[in-house]
């Protein structure tokens, strides 16, 4: 069903874009990344065992959400933090619509996967407008949803290890700066994209 293929663009893009970030921001050496063409374009994924399972579980749990209902999913983000804990950049991707009655518009996603290749390389271009994070950084990813769709993905999940954590006020970078990535609307898809960056220099060097 066309839905499904909807769902399916908008994980492989989020997969695409998890890895991207952590490649160009370096959060891990350049050796645990290999290129593979997505969108007729090279991009960088991990080979690493456990950062690959991190994202597939966040991925597993993002898709159940929209198969349940699509407007359970409100943003997907990826939040570095420093040595302290403390976060020093968001990359948010709000989730605005995704459709699944429009084959007629876009019969092979040809719009829909310019549109994605466009985005992914503005996210090939960060690393030149922004500074080194902070020494030591790691990262997170938060899944943003409605209290209801999370109890259900709880129940749904349960049995897996892969714990959630529900948090009413999550980590965010303070007296950071907006900087808008692309936003992307297509017939099928339409995300908001933009990264909040600490104002703050560095820390721990």
């Amino acid at each position: 069903m066309i839905f499904s293929v909807s769902t399916d663009i908008l994980l492989e893009f989020l997969d695409v874009a998890l890895h991207s970030i952590l490649y160009y921001r370096k959060l891990y050496p350049e050796e645990i990344f290999t290129v593979k063409k997505v969108y007729g374009i090279p991009v960088h994924v991990s080979v690493h065992p456990e950062v690959n399972s991190y994202i597939e579980n966040i991925l597993g749990c993002t898709k159940k959400l929209v198969q349940e209902n699509k407007s359970n999913l409100e943003a997907v983000s990826i939040v570095c933090i420093d040595k302290n804990k403390v976060p020093v950049e968001k990359y948010t991707f709000g989730l605005e619509h995704l459709r699944d009655n429009i084959l007629d518009k876009d019969p092979y996603f040809i719009k829909t996967e310019d549109a994605l290749r466009t985005l992914c390389l503005k996210l090939s271009l960060i690393e030149s407008y922004l500074e080194p994070l902070p020494p030591e950084s790691t990262f997170t990813i938060n899944i943003t949803t409605n209290r209801a769709a999370f109890l259900s993905l709880s129940e749904q999940i349960a049995s897996l290890d892969f714990p959630l954590i529900i948090e009413n006020h999550p980590a965010e970078v303070k007296n950071g700066f907006l900087l808008p990535i692309k936003d992307l609307c297509t017939d099928f898809l339409a995300l908001k994209c933009y990264a909040v960056k600490s104002k703050a220099g560095p820390s721990g060097s």
